[in-house]
Order: C-alpha cells, then structure tokens, then sequence
C-alpha cells in the first residue's frame, strides 16, 4: 500500500485513531510480536487468531511460523470449529490481552494513547 493511501486511510485526531499505520503500527493484528495461546507460539495476534479457528492442534501449529497476512489467507478455509461464532470475540481479546500484557513496550505505547476511541480499518 502506498504512503499516499496510508494517509488516506489513517486518521487521527485527539478523540480517535482510525488505522493502525505507521506510528500506530503497533496496534495492528499485523504486528509482528510473539504470542503464546493455548500452549502454542504464533508470530502475531493475527496468527494466533486464525489459528484458533480450529480445533486440531497439528493444523494450529501449521499457523505458528506464518507471516500475519499468510495466516489471514490459510485462515480462510472451510471446517472452521462449529462454535466460532460463539467465541471469536473472546479468542481477539485473549491474543490482545497476551501482546500488551507480556510486550511492555507495547503497552506502554498503548497506554500512550489515552482515552482515544481506536479502530483498526
């Protein structure tokens, strides 16, 4: 994606952070850090989310070495666990939870942040 189209697509004022680019990077699902969930190591939130989609942990740990954007698109398949719908808001805010809580840099980046209303676009 362009710089131009980044600037586009990211706005930021003093109530609210619309995408995650640039200094805001690390907000991003897309971020490269270590995240562990359910005993398996992943390379972002986004790997560990997809993962998660199923239930067989030999084809979780097929997303464990994947970049973000080849976890999204592996992610993608049919035969995802019957009760995903039921859980998938619990699984983002378990892999959310685990990156600022165990980066402390990132959290303390986030903490930065304030009261502003974020969303990743």
């Amino acid at each position: 994606m362009s710089k131009e189209k980044i600037d586009n697509i990211m706005i930021i004022n003093d109530k609210a952070i619309h995408g995650f680019f640039n200094e805001y990077r690390f907000l991003s699902n897309y971020h490269l850090c270590d995240i562990v969930y359910e005993d398996i190591s992943y390379t972002s939130t986004e790997a560990a989310y997809q993962a998660a989609k199923f239930l067989d942990q030999q084809l979780r740990k097929m997303f464990s070495t994947r970049i973000p954007s080849e976890a999204k698109k592996a992610g993608q398949f049919t035969g995802l666990r019957e009760d995903w719908e039921e859980v998938k808001r619990q699984v983002m805010f378990d892999v959310c939870y685990y990156k600022f809580s165990k980066h402390s840099d990132l959290r303390d980046l986030l903490l930065k942040t304030g009261d502003k209303y974020l969303e990743e676009t």
